[in-house]
């Protein structure tokens, strides 16, 4: 439930505004198989059919189990939980009344409302979260619930997902560890972002100064004024790149960084730097005796 909940935070923080984290449970997906009257030597079968569902739908399943030679009771059975609709207080009782005769369902059922619960605890709005039977995934590893979070638009699959995969761990180390976890896609997630332009123009960064290097001879003083105002507790970004002066001013304007310093052979000479301010343009020579006090009176007033 808390990585399901941070899940949530970070789309939200990203600006997400129409996602679903869809949640299921290994157990569930294996009390489907059980109440259906599968053997548990074939649930592999019925769980990468399903696992085709939104690609080829419900008569695309049907038509893989059938094939498959799987008896049709068995076949509508398995669809007809599956087709379980409503809210998700709506889902889970249904789901309890078909999975009535299955313990492992059963079982799993009951984290499913746990974990619910706890994400209520958490406030974290229910349209942004389902119970889904139709959701199988990483069926090698994992052992209870599942997750995934999909978004309307575009099309373009999960971006994010993670489960418990509580023997996946002891298959390397010969020791049992229970674990869960979860991941994020960062490149489908930039894909999403870029598509539907939510990007902001200038990305917010938490560095205040950006200490440039005059040249390959200045490096030490510059990563001395640097070092000096880290010490002070100003957050600061000591230029590493090649660029010349001209092009470490564009990097603080992208990155919206407020304070740039220079410090040249000149400054090094009067014991001082050359201090400007990226959004009104102002520049002035400041001592390095009041370098951190002149600071801290600027960003009062940025």
């Amino acid at each position: 439930a808390e990585l399901i909940a941070i899940t949530s935070e970070v789309l939200q923080r990203l600006d997400f505004q129409n996602f679903n984290i869809r949640i299921n449970s290994r157990k569930v997906l294996s009390g489907i198989v059980e109440a259906a009257g599968v053997s548990p030597e074939k649930a592999g079968n019925v769980f990468r059919a399903i696992d085709k569902l939104d690609k080829i739908g419900f008569e695309g399943v049907k038509n893989l189990l059938v094939k498959d030679e799987f008896p049709l009771d068995s076949v509508e059975k398995i669809l007809q939980m599956l087709k379980v609709t409503g809210s998700n207080r709506e889902r889970i009782a249904q789901s309890k009344k078909l999975l009535a005769n299955s313990e492992t369902g059963m079982n799993g059922i009951t984290e499913i409302e746990e974990m619910f619960a706890f994400l209520n605890a958490f406030e974290i709005p229910e349209d942004h979260f389902s119970f889904d039977l139709c959701l199988a995934r990483g069926l090698d590893y994992y052992t209870g619930p599942i997750f995934e979070t999909v978004v309307e638009e575009p099309r373009i699959g999960s971006i994010t997902g993670g489960g418990r995969y509580d023997n996946l761990i002891g298959m390397f180390s010969g020791q049992t560890q229970p674990a869960t976890g979860s991941s994020f896609g960062l490149e489908r997630i930039i894909t999403v972002m870029d598509e539907l332009s939510m990007f902001p123009e200038t990305l917010a960064t938490s560095t205040h100064v950006l200490v440039t290097v005059f040249n390959d001879e200045m490096l030490s003083y510059s990563i001395q004024v640097a070092n000096m105002l880290r010490k002070a507790g100003i957050n600061t970004d000591l230029y590493t790149g090649k660029s010349k002066l001209r092009g470490q001013f564009g990097l603080a304007n992208d990155k919206g960084i407020p304070f740039v310093i220079i410090a040249g052979p000149d400054e090094k000479e009067t014991g001082s730097v050359n201090l400007k301010n990226m959004q009104n343009g102002d520049q002035a020579s400041v001592k390095l005796t009041e370098l951190v006090a002149e600071l801290k009176i600027m960003f009062e007033n940025y």
